[in-house]
């Protein structure tokens, strides 16, 4: 039973560090820098997608 009780506060503790540490200016900062980077392979990937489907029409129209 104790053994139960102290799991119990050890996880809302450490979930209480967790919550504090994902909303903490660093962490922002890390979020932000990691969408900016999502957008920029998206955009890649997109012209990527462009070029690819260019080359198929002109191989299709040949």
């Amino acid at each position: 039973m104790m053994k139960k009780i102290g799991l119990f506060a050890a996880g809302v503790l450490f979930g209480t560090a967790g919550i504090k540490l994902l909303g903490s200016r660093d962490a922002k900062r890390a979020y932000a820098h990691t969408a900016a980077a999502a957008l920029r392979a998206k955009e890649d990937v997109m012209k990527t997608v462009t070029a690819v489907r260019e080359g198929a029409e002109e191989s299709k129209a040949e």
